[in-house]
């Protein structure tokens, strides 16, 4: 997956953005992506630096990078879709 740092601009939207979140451990890239990818609505996910928090993002995302303690993925940019 290509990840870039940064969130989506329209956050307040409570169907684009952060509608599904984990934080219970350390999630991995390959853990957080596999979860993405079981949730129809999901159109990319991000994992928060040094804590491994997971969060999905909804299919709508726009998109805006700037400086964050968050890495956000696009679910279309992980190859093999797993």
């Amino acid at each position: 997956c290509h990840g870039r740092e940064g969130g989506c601009e329209n956050w307040i939207d409570p169907n684009v953005y952060l509608y599904k979140n984990y934080a219970d451990k350390a999630y991995t890239l390959e853990e957080c992506a596999g979860m993405c990818l079981l949730d129809s609505e999901c159109g990319g996910f991000r994992l928060k630096k040094g804590t491994g928090n997971c969060s999905l993002v909804g299919r709508g995302c726009m998109f805006v990078e700037k400086k964050s303690d968050w890495m956000q993925y696009n679910i279309s940019t992980c190859s093999g879709k797993s």
